[in-house]
C-alpha cells in the first residue's frame, strides 16, 4: 500500500500527517509524489482544486472539480498508456518532417527556417523525452 502524507500548515510550522482522505479539503496539501497513473492524475487535481479554493478562483475550482470526477469515472492506467503512446507516434512524426523540413532550409540557406526548426526540433526532443519518462514510470 501507498503511503499518503497531507501537509497542513500550521502557525510554527508544517506538521506532517499520515492518512487517506477522498474528500477535498482546502486546508491540506497533498504529497503527489509517490503516486503514479490515474491516482497521480487525481492527487494532482485534488491540489489544484485546494490552491484554486485558496485564492477563491471558483470558476477555475468548478472546471477542476468536473475534470476530477471524469477522471474519476473514466482514467484507467492502461487508457493513460495508450494516450502517451499516441503522442510519442505523433511526436516523433512531427520530428521526422520537421527534419525533412530543417534539410530543405539547409539546402535553399534560408536561415531563418533553419532556426524555427532547429527550435522546433528541440522541443520536440524535450517532449519526446518526458513522454517516454511518463510511460516509463506507469509500466
Amino acid at each position: 500500500m501507498i503511503s499518503k502524507f497531507y501537509w497542513i500548515p500550521i502557525s510554527l510550522g508544517i506538521l506532517l500527517l499520515s492518512g487517506c482522505t477522498n474528500a477535498v479539503d482546502s486546508s491540506v496539501v497533498v504529497n503527489c509524489d509517490g503516486l503514479k497513473g490515474c491516482e497521480q492524475k487525481i492527487c494532482n487535481l485534488k491540489n489544484d482544486i485546494n490552491i484554486a479554493k485558496k485564492t477563491n478562483n471558483e470558476n477555475r475550482v468548478d472546471g477542476l472539480v468536473i475534470s476530477l470526477n471524469k477522471v474519476k469515472k473514466h482514467c484507467t492506467d492502461e487508457g493513460m498508456i495508450e494516450e502517451i503512446q499516441d503522442k510519442i507516434r505523433d511526436t516523433k512524426k512531427d520530428s521526422k518532417e520537421d527534419t525533412k523540413n530543417y534539410e530543405e532550409a539547409v539546402k535553399d540557406a534560408k536561415l531563418d527556417k533553419i532556426k524555427k526548426y532547429e527550435t522546433k526540433m528541440a522541443e520536440e526532443k524535450q517532449e519526446l523525452k518526458q513522454l517516454e519518462d511518463e510511460l516509463k514510470q506507469l509500466n
